[in-house]
C-alpha cells in the first residue's frame, strides 16, 4: 500500500532543495538579475561565470550552483544613440542526498533607449525565454517499507513514485533605467519580473503546482569619496510570496592604476529576509573582495549565517568565485554596475 505520509515527506523535501536562482554576487552574473541588463555594459561583448557553494557544514551534500552568460550589443538607429542587446544564460544547480538537479538554459534579448543626445541616460527593457529540466535520483532514498527488520533497508520498495525528470518552459522580464553624468559618477535602478507564464514545477504528471512569480529591484550608484576612492551603495530585493530577501549594504572601489584601470574591491552588507512563517530576521552577513585588471575581473564573497541555523551551519553560509571578461572596452553607451 502507498505511504503516504513518507511520500509527502518526499515532495517536501523537494520544495525545500528547489531554492530559486540566488546568487550573493548578483551584478557578477548580470542576465539572471534582470533581462533587461542584456547588453548593458562598457564594451561590446561579455562573458560572466560564477560559482557557489552552500551549506558546506550543514549537509554532507551542499547547495552546488553554476552559471554563466555571454552577451553582446549593437547601436542602432541613424544616429547610432540607442542599443540593443542579445546574450544567453545558463545555470546547473544540485543538492542533498536525492542529488536533486534544476538546470535551464535561456536566451536574452533587451532594447536600450537613449533618453539625451549625450547619450548618458538610458531606458532599457527585456525579456529572457527559456527551458528548464528537473530531475531527481530515487537510488539514494530509502522508504519504511524497505526495511527488512533486522540490518537496514534492503528490501525494494513498493512506493509509487512519479518519472524522475521533467522540463517546462520559463519567462521573465524587466526594465532597467541608467544614468552616467561622469566618468566615475553613476545611478541605476531595475526591476525583474520572473516567471511570468507560471510553469507547473510538479513531478506529478497528475498535480499541477505552479511556481510562484518572482519580483526584483535593484538600486546601485557609484560616486568618488577621494581621488582614488569610490562608493558604490547596493540595494537588492526579492519578492516570491511568502519570502523576502533584502540585500543592502556598500563596497569601496580602490583605483590602483588609470593607466591599466587596475582596481581593488572591498564590500560588506546584511541580508534581512521573511520566511513562510512571517518571522523577520538577518540571515547572513557578507563579505566581498574583487580584483580587477583591464577588461578582467575576479570576485570572491562570504556568507556568514547568523540565522536560526548557526549551531549547525557554524557560521558557514555560503561561498563564492566569479570571473567576468568584457571585450572591446568603450566610454559610451548603456551601463550596468560591474561589481
Amino acid at each position: 500500500m502507498k505511504q503516504f505520509f513518507t511520500f509527502a515527506l518526499i515532495f517536501l523535501t523537494f520544495g525545500l532543495f528547489a531554492q530559486d536562482k540566488h546568487f550573493t554576487q548578483f551584478y557578477a552574473i548580470p542576465l539572471n538579475l534582470n533581462p533587461a541588463l542584456t547588453g548593458a555594459m562598457g564594451g561590446k561583448y561579455r562573458a560572466n561565470v560564477i560559482y557557489r557553494n552552500q551549506w558546506q557544514t550543514v549537509s554532507p551534500t551542499p547547495y552546488k550552483t553554476i552559471s554563466g552568460s555571454f552577451d553582446i550589443k549593437l547601436p542602432i538607429g541613424l544616429k547610432k544613440a540607442d542599443e540593443i542587446g542579445a546574450g544567453m544564460l545558463f545555470y546547473s544547480d544540485k543538492t542533498g542526498t536525492s542529488n536533486f538537479n534544476s538546470n535551464q538554459i535561456a536566451l536574452s534579448f533587451a532594447y536600450h533607449k537613449a533618453l539625451g543626445l549625450n547619450k548618458t541616460q538610458y531606458l532599457s527593457i527585456g525579456y529572457q525565454m527559456g527551458i528548464a529540466q528537473r530531475a531527481i535520483n530515487y537510488e539514494n532514498l530509502t522508504f519504511n517499507d524497505q526495511f527488512n527488520g533486522v540490518s537496514g533497508y534492503t528490501i525494494g520498495t513498493g512506493e509509487q513514485l512519479p518519472e524522475n525528470s521533467f522540463s517546462f518552459a520559463d519567462l521573465s522580464t524587466g526594465l532597467y533605467f541608467s544614468s552616467k553624468p561622469g566618468d566615475r559618477q553613476s545611478f541605476q535602478i531595475g526591476l525583474g519580473f520572473y516567471h511570468v507564464n507560471l510553469p507547473d514545477v510538479s513531478f506529478d504528471k497528475e498535480t499541477i503546482d505552479r511556481i510562484s512569480p518572482k519580483m526584483s529591484m535593484h538600486l546601485s550608484g557609484q560616486f568618488p569619496v577621494s581621488h582614488q576612492i569610490d562608493m558604490i551603495p547596493r540595494l537588492l530585493v526579492y519578492y516570491q510570496s511568502p519570502h523576502l530577501e533584502t540585500n543592502v549594504g556598500a563596497n569601496l572601489k580602490f583605483i590602483l592604476s588609470d593607466y591599466t584601470g587596475a582596481s581593488f574591491y572591498l564590500g560588506a552588507w546584511v541580508r534581512p529576509v521573511l520566511d513562510v512563517k512571517s518571522s523577520f530576521g538577518v540571515d547572513a552577513i557578507v563579505l566581498l573582495t574583487a580584483l580587477e585588471i583591464q577588461s578582467v575581473r575576479i570576485g570572491l564573497s562570504f556568507d556568514a549565517n547568523i540565522s536560526s541555523l548557526i549551531r549547525s551551519s557554524k557560521a558557514f553560509g555560503a561561498f563564492e568565485i566569479s570571473l567576468s571578461y568584457t571585450g572591446q572596452d568603450e566610454n559610451s553607451g548603456v551601463t550596468c554596475p560591474t561589481f
